[in-house]
C-alpha cells in the first residue's frame, strides 16, 4: 500500500477557495471597524478640545472660542482662539463629519468656563459617517451652558446633506 506524503492539488485548491471566501466576507466588517475607530477618535478629540478650551478660559480668566475652519463645517477641522491669537488647530481629512444641530457657528467659553449662548438650549453636534452605504452608530455631543460636555451613541444620529 502506498502512503501519501503531501497534499493533493484538489486539497490545496479547496483550502485556497475557503480562505478566499472567508476573506471576502470579512472585508465589510473590517471597513466598519476602521470607520467606527475613526468616529470614536474624532469624537474624543473634539471633546478633549472642548474641555481644554474650557480649562484655558477658567485658568486665564479670558474668553476662549472654538470655531470651524469653514462656516458650519466642523468635520474638516477647528481652531481654538483667544482674541486674535490662535491657541491650537485640528485638521481632518476623512469620512467622518461633525455637524452642528442648530445655528451655532462657534463655541464660546467665558472666563468662568460657561457657554452663555447655550443657556436656552444646549449646543449639540452630531458626529456621523458621510458614507451612506455603511450605517454606523453616530454620536451626539452636547455642550451645556455650564460648559460641561456629554456624548450619546445611537443609529439615529446620521449625517444630513
Amino acid at each position: 500500500m502506498k502512503t501519501q506524503a503531501a497534499f493533493s492539488l484538489i486539497e490545496v485548491m479547496i483550502t485556497v477557495a475557503v480562505a478566499g471566501i472567508l476573506a471576502v466576507s470579512a472585508l465589510p466588517s473590517m471597513k466598519y471597524m476602521i470607520l467606527n475607530g475613526q468616529m470614536t477618535s474624532k469624537t474624543n478629540h473634539f471633546i478633549r478640545t472642548l474641555n481644554h478650551a474650557r480649562n484655558e478660559a477658567i485658568t486665564q480668566g479670558a474668553t476662549i472660542v472654538i470655531e470651524p475652519f469653514e462656516t458650519s463645517k466642523w468635520g474638516n477641522g477647528w481652531q481654538v482662539v483667544q482674541g486674535n491669537e490662535v491657541l491650537g488647530e485640528v485638521t481632518y481629512e476623512d469620512q467622518i463629519d461633525i455637524q452642528p444641530v442648530g445655528e451655532q457657528e462657534t463655541v464660546r467659553y467665558n472666563y468662568r468656563g460657561r457657554v452663555p449662548q447655550a443657556k436656552s438650549q444646549p449646543f449639540e453636534f452630531v458626529v456621523c459617517n458621510r458614507d451612506k452605504e455603511l450605517r454606523l452608530e453616530g454620536r451626539k455631543i452636547v455642550v451645556k451652558s455650564t460648559g460641561s460636555v456629554s456624548v450619546e451613541r445611537s443609529v439615529d444620529y446620521q449625517c444630513t446633506l
